[in-house]
């Protein structure tokens, strides 16, 4: 599954982050982010879903390409579970750039409450300070969203929604805390990482 997300990652991300630009200076983070999730899950669907049956069965990522195809007619098998992956999405992105930057908002000192600063106060955040809230905001966003990622993911490798919610009931509370904290270790420093070198970069060509 790695080299769907290699191809897919980069534009998926570059998508979201293009819409929430353009549409940060005029409305709120939570709001920005919903839109711009909204855009890059046309390119993040498709890669989840291959790359998740990948993962699950366990096989290379053209024959996960064919089996996802094979789930719906043609390309609409690339977008099962696309109603989910925006369901699960748009709380995660929306809480945790919420988050961040209020945090960043307080670093910069502005005292005004308000949630965005001109361009050349984004170059005022260290990257660390940046990471650091990144990791934070991740955290708290990943943990709050499991319950909906499992069941995207098991939805997007073959299965309907009611059998994904009754796995989903029998993991037991030891599965889901472990299941939980993988998820954490994996999306905290990814969107810590990508959003600290964003704004870094934005700050330098801005």
């Amino acid at each position: 599954g790695f080299p769907a997300v290699v191809s897919a990652g980069g534009p998926g991300n570059g998508v979201f982050y293009l819409v929430y630009e353009g549409c940060k200076d005029f409305t709120s983070p939570f709001v920005s982010s919903t839109i711009a999730t909204c855009a890059a899950t046309v390119i993040y669907a498709p890669m989840e879903a291959v790359k998740e049956t990948a993962f699950v069965n366990r096989t290379s990522t053209m024959t996960a390409l064919r089996e996802t195809l094979s789930r719906g007619t043609g390309f609409r098998g690339l977008y099962r579970g696309w109603h989910l992956s925006v369901a699960t999405w748009v709380p995660y992105l929306g809480l945790y750039f919420v988050l961040v930057e209020r945090l960043l908002d307080l670093e910069r000192g502005s005292g005004s409450g308000k949630l965005h600063q001109d361009n050349e106060s984004k170059g005022e955040v260290s990257f660390l300070y940046n990471l650091r809230c990144g990791l934070g905001a991740a955290a708290l966003a990943g943990i709050a969203t499991y319950p909906l990622d499992v069941l995207k993911t098991r939805v997007q490798t073959g299965e309907s929604f009611a059998e994904a919610l009754g796995a989903f009931k029998q993991l037991g509370l030891r599965n889901i805390v472990n299941g939980m904290w993988l998820r954490v270790l994996w999306l905290a420093p990814s969107s810590a990482l990508i959003n600290s070198f964003f704004n870094q970069y934005y700050a330098l060509l801005s």
